[in-house]
């Protein structure tokens, strides 16, 4: 087989279908991230209203449906502040991660042009290859971590 027929195939089924799956993966976590954000800022004007009313009502009387907030539901907010920002830095990692991923094929991608001969294409694979095995290896060894 020629080595731009090889080139071409390669790059279709081996490097544009991970380019595809990773920069789909970006947006996923770019979505969540957002909605993680908007969650962390809706529990935190949450516990800051109910902060300031309780502040306010200290030097100035309020109806009593302000003072009704429940320290229950405050807390509960409080705590969901907590964890939707924590998943929040779990998603932004993610997301990084996969930009990185995508990224990088993209920059493999570009020296195509450049390969001429079989062995220039075996390099070329082996690279792309090694790029791609050593991000799995990496993600394998930190979800054992966890």
């Amino acid at each position: 087989m020629p080595v731009p027929e090889k080139i071409e195939l390669y790059n279709r089924f081996r490097l544009n279908d991970q380019l595809s799956y990773f920069k789909s993966k970006h947006a996923y976590f770019n979505r969540r991230l957002k909605a993680y954000k908007s969650a962390t800022y809706l529990f935190l004007m949450i516990s800051v209203t109910w902060g300031v009313l309780k502040l306010l009502a200290e030097f100035i009387e309020l109806p009593s449906i302000f003072m009704d907030l429940s320290p229950l539901g405050v807390m509960i907010s409080f705590i969901a502040l907590v964890s939707t920002y924590a998943e929040s830095n779990n998603s932004k990692e993610m997301e990084y991660k996969y930009q990185q991923m995508a990224e990088g094929i993209e920059v493999l991608n570009k020296k195509t042009p450049s390969i001429r001969s079989h062995a220039d294409f075996e390099a070329f694979v082996k690279e792309c290859e090694t790029f791609l095995r050593t991000q799995n290896n990496e993600w394998s060894l930190k979800r054992l971590n966890q």
